[in-house]
């Protein structure tokens, strides 16, 4: 399955792939944990994950041509 995905702020820094945008090739039936997880991204570093504009938990399975958002944690201090 082919999904596009987009790295918000510093996310791309941890990617294996040092992606900011573009399309990647999952298991069909990956949850969005799974993406993220491929994707070499620490679930302590993303605090929301977004499917075609719409908030989704991790457990939400992307399907075939999804466009995938991952928000970095921010921190303020």
């Amino acid at each position: 399955m082919r999904i596009e995905v987009n790295l918000l702020g510093q996310l791309h820094c941890y990617s294996t792939y040092n992606l900011r945008t573009g399309l990647i090739e999952c298991p069909e039936g990956s949850n969005l944990e799974q993406v993220a997880h491929c994707l070499g991204l620490p679930l302590t570093e993303v605090s929301l994950a977004v499917v075609d504009g719409n908030k989704k938990s991790f457990s939400y399975q992307p399907k075939e041509g999804d466009r995938v958002s991952f928000f970095p944690v921010i921190v303020s201090g």
